[in-house]
């Protein structure tokens, strides 16, 4: 039973920063996958308000960027990731038929047998030899890429002057008393 105990630990101390890489690759995912969201808004805030007055437009436009990297950030630190799911994850990304997962499962049984005992011991095995960068980063290239493409636009957008609007900012307009002197 002792020994089980310290398979048990030693899967769960490699599970652990599987978990943060998993976490962040499904954060990296959620990013890109939503990224054009973000810089959609962000861009036809910009290209609107090149033709209607918005007062404080690039600062609307800067905030709907945050708001996006807020949802980002708030979908890493809220987004649960169980023990159990991070052991079916690793076992299959990794192609470890299901070791890890079973240890797991076998571990919350009351009367260990043993071949429980075995497999334990060789999950421990196979998860001492677990390193965190041999799972993968996952990305939505496409996606991203149509984010990117928006996000030049509301740059494109930004810095371009704007048209010239009767009366604004040009001498003589309505209510310059510099243009109604040199009639």
């Amino acid at each position: 039973m002792a020994d089980t105990d310290q398979a048990f630990k030693t899967i769960q101390q490699t599970l652990r920063p599987m978990a943060l890489r998993l976490r962040l690759s499904d954060t990296l995912l959620f990013a890109s996958r939503t990224f054009w969201v973000g810089s959609s808004a962000f861009a036809l805030l910009l290209v609107v308000g090149r033709f209607w007055p918005i007062a404080n437009l690039h600062l609307w436009a800067g905030l709907l960027l945050l708001l996006w990297l807020l949802v980002v950030v708030g979908y890493l630190l809220l987004r649960p990731l169980p023990l159990s799911v991070v052991a079916q994850r690793v076992d299959t990304q990794l192609a470890l038929r299901e070791r890890i997962a079973t240890a797991l499962e076998l571990h919350q049984q009351p009367a260990p047998t043993p071949l429980h005992e075995l497999q334990q011991q060789d999950a421990a095995q196979i998860a001492d030899a677990l390193k965190p960068r041999q799972l993968g980063w996952r990305f939505d290239r496409r996606l991203m890429q149509l984010g990117l493409a928006a996000a030049a636009l509301g740059g494109f957008a930004t810095g371009v002057a704007q048209p010239a609007r009767p009366g604004v900012g040009r001498a003589g307009g309505p209510g310059d008393d510099a243009g109604s002197r040199g009639r």
